[in-house]
């Protein structure tokens, strides 16, 4: 699925600061978006009742279930540049092991961000490692 490889952050990025994508920023944003709704819902899915869980039911709704709103997936999908049909089949098929892959991508991005730009917070996410 290469509409969400870690390296298009480093593409959309390079392409923003050349006047290219005046809007790579804000697609980039909806990417880890649409990557953040896939990863509760693939690695919460299938636990127990608990906030996690009640994550994972958010982001199956969001991923799946038709809507006309301004931050549906349909114009999320639009204003991101990436097909929704290959979004919603990754979401179906992928593994844990794959998003949590990911998750440790985005993870190692930040770390290696500047102090002055890297969020304290950046570096723990909500399972607490």
């Amino acid at each position: 699925m290469t509409a969400l490889q870690a390296s298009d952050s480093l593409v959309f990025i390079g392409a923003a600061r050349r006047g290219l994508d005046r809007y790579a920023w804000v697609k980039l944003l909806w990417r880890k978006v649409i990557v953040r709704a896939i990863y509760d819902y693939v690695l919460w899915k299938d636990i127990p009742k608990t906030r996690k869980r009640h994550d994972a039911q958010d982001a199956q709704r969001w991923l799946f279930e038709e809507s006309t709103l301004n931050n549906s997936l349909e114009n999320i999908c639009l204003i991101a540049d990436v097909d929704i049909g290959k979004i919603r089949t990754y979401a179906r098929t992928a593994t844990k092991a794959e998003v949590k892959k990911l998750e440790h991508i985005e993870r190692d991005r930040v770390r290696s961000l500047p102090p002055v730009v890297r969020n304290e917070d950046d570096e723990d996410d909500d399972d607490g490692r």
